[in-house]
């Protein structure tokens, strides 16, 4: 019997090149039953938002202050963004005499992505587009 060494992990002719898959493919993967998953999302993501899909510029997803306070927050670190600040760390004018740091803040990603479209849309859009951004981001990603 003939006792066969296993090949060195470090060696580049005997392991195997990983196979890179591209972030967006390039071929279409249409099918009835995909179809029908993305219309059941979208769905799901119309029931769960309410009233913000069938009116985004005026009414919040969402029935708490937390949805005021998260409004607020997108449009001042959008008119941080506006002026300059392009990865804002704090905003000095609201918690005397040292602001609000803003890594202390519970998902600083959300809050960027609101200011960021709070350039462009109003505040009110700006929250409501962000819910529906990361969920469709959400779908992209777990389709993928």
């Amino acid at each position: 019997m003939e006792v066969v060494a296993a090949p060195d992990s470090c060696d580049p002719v005997s392991s195997p090149a990983p196979v890179r898959r591209p972030l967006l493919s390039t071929r279409r993967r249409w099918s009835w039953p995909s179809l029908a998953e993305g219309v059941a999302y979208a769905s799901a993501i119309a029931v769960v938002l309410g009233a913000a899909v069938l009116h985004p510029a005026t009414r919040l997803a969402g029935r708490s202050d937390d949805a005021r306070y998260y409004t607020w927050l997108g449009w001042r670190i959008g008119r941080l963004i506006a002026h300059g600040h392009l990865v804002p760390g704090r905003i000095p004018d609201v918690i005397a005499p040292f602001g609000l740091d803003l890594r202390l803040l519970d998902g600083y990603l959300p809050s960027y992505v609101s200011g960021l479209f709070n350039v462009v849309f109003g505040p009110v859009l700006s929250y409501n587009l962000t819910f529906v951004a990361g969920a469709a981001l959400n779908l992209a990603r777990t389709r993928g």
